[in-house]
């Protein structure tokens, strides 16, 4: 009885498990960028009484269930449009690049799919794209990486930018004068692509960090807008959290763990009316 015992209490602890990760894509269903999670199982420890044979299957019974894997869905979610020029989304696999330095060379970069990106005037040199969390845009003119500054080279105010298709960024001051980002060698909004996305660690506050198991040696500073996707500006990415997938998969974790649970229960009776012969 101990087995099945310890094998209904695995299934409690798998299944509350896979309720986490529904109860956090359920919670985000409105957050900017969010990829929701997907939970998959597999069975524990085997005891084999008989190993298979010719002429026999042999016998042998599982000890329970563990967590197989909970990977993320980096399908898109829907691009609402909003109407304000600091926001931007990636009509595609690519991913906004961001720093907390001022260097993107020498500080740690981070991605996010959220681009509810707003003004940040620095000085009176200096006018940077952020997050709500502080993290800046970068951008790449092909080679390096470097913050995207929207303040003007004419001297004048900012007026109005606007981002095309390809992430070249346009300015326009006080004057009603405009210049491409970057002058002669454009410094378009960096958008990096990934070969496993699955690969990437998830730091929170919608934010994702590079590992080895992404690919490549790295966040590379080469604008690829046919593999990235197309920058929109005036839009964001909601969330992929499908609620109705979601509640189907609480209904089916629920009735799982009551399941197990009743496994726990009728191994103890079990148990009890074994001590009983014994009285």
């Amino acid at each position: 009885m101990m087995p099945s015992l310890y094998s209904g209490i695995s299934g409690l602890n798998a299944h509350q498990r896979r309720m986490d990760s529904i109860g956090n894509n359920v919670a985000n269903v409105n957050t900017l960028g969010y990829k929701s999670s997907s939970t998959t199982f597999q069975e524990s420890y085997i005891n084999t009484i008989r190993s298979p044979n010719i002429g026999t299957p042999g016998m042998q019974i599982g000890l329970g269930v563990n967590i197989g894997g909970i990977t993320r869905r980096f399908g898109s979610g829907m691009l609402s449009e909003t109407g304000i020029s600091t926001n931007m989304s990636v009509n595609g696999n690519g991913w906004f690049v961001v720093t907390d330095g001022t260097d993107p060379a020498a500080n740690p970069l981070y991605l996010t799919r959220a681009g509810d990106f707003v003004i940040d005037v620095v000085d009176a040199n200096t006018i940077n794209l952020i997050t709500p969390g502080g993290m800046k845009l970068t951008g790449s003119d092909g080679t390096n990486l470097q913050l995207i500054n929207l303040d003007p080279t004419s001297g004048n105010d900012l007026a109005s930018f606007s981002v095309a298709a390809d992430g070249t960024v346009t300015i326009i001051d006080t004057a009603g004068a405009s210049e491409t980002l970057g002058g002669g060698t454009p410094i378009r909004v960096k958008v990096a692509t990934f070969q496993n996305n699955n690969g990437l660690r998830v730091e929170g506050a919608n934010l994702y960090s590079w590992t080895a198991a992404a690919g490549g040696t790295g966040i590379d500073t080469v604008y690829n807008v046919a593999a990235a996707g197309d920058v929109l500006q005036g839009y964001v990415e909601n969330s992929n959290t499908d609620l109705a997938r979601e509640f189907t998969d609480m209904i089916v974790a629920q009735r799982g763990f009551q399941a197990n649970a009743k496994t726990v229960t009728t191994s103890d009776e079990i148990l009890m009316e074994l001590m009983s012969i014994k009285r």
